[in-house]
């Protein structure tokens, strides 16, 4: 017999991808990420201007906003320690791009935070 979805789970065969992404802890696939673009050449340990525009660029960051471009070159200023960011400052840039392009889910995160 062929059960489509959902499966039970305790039949299953194999782990589908969904499955084991949502065990993922969300800080460490944002960790993961800030690694991989200083991979990106030249390779580094930090994050400089022209990897974050790429990163933007590829995950079209802010597209829904005129002047997208300008707001992520200033929100890579305003978080940048010489025109550089460490993993802390790169949480804390995504969660400055997650506000302006959600900015309605902001009063909820900080309401689930208090």
């Amino acid at each position: 017999q062929c059960i489509d979805s959902p499966y039970p789970l305790e039949r299953a065969v194999h782990q589908q991808r969904i499955q084991f992404f949502e065990k993922v802890p969300f800080l460490e696939v944002i960790d993961e990420a800030f690694h991989a673009v200083c991979r990106w050449h030249p390779k580094g340990t930090l994050i400089d201007n022209v990897k974050w525009a790429k990163l933007c660029r590829q995950m079209r960051f802010l597209s829904n906003m005129k002047n997208s471009k300008h707001e992520i070159d200033m929100a890579f200023v305003r978080h940048s320690d010489a025109r550089k960011l460490d993993l802390v400052r790169f949480h804390s840039i995504l969660d400055d791009i997650a506000s302006m392009q959600h900015p309605e889910l902001t009063k909820e995160v900080n309401d689930f935070s208090c």
